[in-house]
């Protein structure tokens, strides 16, 4: 497997991580002690299980991971994807008449929806960041209440706080 096979895959398995949304929406990612590296299990929005193989080039193999799965999987609603940069038209066909789902994301794609993601979450960073600052700007002014009133000689005590 070259540098660009992993980067490619390292990038999808980011973005399925964190926003499952890039291939289906409605997805929820379940946790599986036994899936193999590079593969997800998923529930979509009707409740079903999708496993989810990500390879940068699909070939015969990874078709054979999908059938590995269904064989051990108890449950006709099942369903089962590959996700590759490119797919022959060989295994397109294959996998449609095996009636197992593909999706092919080019590294530009992929990278696109990285960035968009990567700026989303500075986004709520920065967001998060500002609420911070509002709730140390509140705290600041109740500590200075808080003191000209104990000048006064008031206590909190006093005040029933």
């Amino acid at each position: 497997m070259g540098r660009g096979n992993v980067m490619f895959e390292t990038n999808v398995k980011y973005a399925l991580n964190v926003a499952p949304s890039i291939i289906e929406e409605g997805l929820t990612r379940k946790e599986s002690e036994w899936l193999l590296d590079g593969h997800f299990l998923f529930e979509d929005q009707e409740g079903n299980d999708l496993f989810v193989v990500v390879k940068e080039n699909v070939d015969h193999r990874d078709v054979g991971e999908l059938f590995r799965y269904e064989a051990l999987s108890n449950n006709p609603k099942t369903r089962y994807m590959l996700i590759g940069k490119t797919i022959s038209d060989l295994i397109k066909e294959g996998l449609i008449k095996w009636d197992f789902e593909y999706r092919e994301l080019a590294s530009s794609k992929t990278k696109v929806m990285l960035q968009l993601l990567v700026s989303e979450m500075i986004e709520e960073v920065v967001q998060l960041q500002n609420f911070q600052y509002q709730m140390e700007q509140c705290i600041d002014l109740l500590t200075i209440e808080l003191d000209m009133l104990h000048c006064r000689g008031l206590t909190p005590a006093a005040l029933k706080l």
